[in-house]
Order: structure tokens, then sequence, then C-alpha cells
């Protein structure tokens, strides 16, 4: 898919970090992102996708990677990523640094990535959420997802925590 890999399309955003206003960049992930994506997974807690999974999935047609990036110097500040199938879009992860979250940064790149969904044709966005993630659940909501089931077990790497499976109309 044209500009996944170099990152060629670009958004501007204002947000506000420590009350002062920034520029936050969304804009296509490519390679050069990988090392500080896998970095923000660690730190999340999430499971760190290995180097040569991220390069496939800039690759994959199906595949959507945003980041966030700080103006001031280009830092990545959070990232999402989903697959496009057949009319529906499937976000599998969506992380922010320590340091930015809390400021508007993870509803930008849900917006930015919904978009993009849009304009494809996507009507319906699902994604799964650790039950216990009310920061996350309370996102979701505002963002138009409801619950619509639950996922026992779902996430194995912190003992078998049950998802919530969240959709939304878009």
């Amino acid at each position: 898919m044209a500009g996944i890999l170099g990152g060629s399309c670009a958004f501007w955003f204002m947000a506000s970090i420590s009350k002062k206003p920034i520029s936050v960049r969304i804009t296509h992930m490519n390679a050069s992102h990988i090392s500080e994506v896998r970095r923000i997974e660690e730190e999340a807690g999430l499971t760190v996708c290995s180097e040569h999974y991220w390069l496939g999935e800039l690759i994959s047609r199906h595949s959507r990677a945003l980041v966030a990036e700080w103006e001031e110097g280009g830092e990545v500040m959070g990232y999402i990523h989903a697959w496009f199938l057949q009319g529906e879009m499937q976000i599998t992860e969506i992380a922010v640094k320590g340091q930015f979250r809390k400021r508007g940064i993870a509803t930008l790149l849900i917006k930015h990535l919904i978009g993009q969904a849009k304009e494809e044709g996507i009507k319906r966005a699902y994604l799964e959420v650790r039950t216990g993630n009310e920061a996350a659940l309370n996102l979701y909501r505002k963002m138009g997802f409801s619950i619509q089931g639950r996922r026992p077990g779902y996430y194995r790497e912190s003992g078998g925590e049950d998802a919530f499976l969240m959709v939304a109309s878009i």
C-alpha cells in the first residue's frame, strides 16, 4: 500500500503536555519507527513483537499502523495498529509512552485510524481490552465502542486475564 512504508501522509495536531501546547504528528509507521514501537510495547506490558513481525505488517495490504510523533525531535509518543479485512477493522494494539499518557494522544490515534477506515468503506470496528483496564475502557466508550462480549483467559501473558470484546459502528 502506497504511503505506509514511506510515511508520506502526515497530519499535525496540537496537544497539551504539562499545559504547554505541542505539535503532534500522526503518520504512517515505517521501518525507522520499529525500535521505538517495540520499546513502547515493552513499557506498556504488551507482548513485544519482533522486528520481523513489524516489517511484515508494514507491507501487508490488510495492516494499518500509525505513530504519533512529537514535533520536537520526532520522538514516537505512541502508536496504533489494526487490520482492515472484509469491511471491518480489528484494532490489535494501541499504546502511548508513559510520560505522554492522559494527554489525548491515544484519542488522536484512534480518530485518525477511524478516519482512514471510513475512507476505505469500513463500517465496524472491533477491539479487545483487559477487563480491569478502566482508563482504556473509558477511552473506548468515549470513542463510541460498547462491550459486546467477554473472552475468558484472553491475555495469557498476564495469567489469563479476561478481555472484553468491544465494537463500534463507524
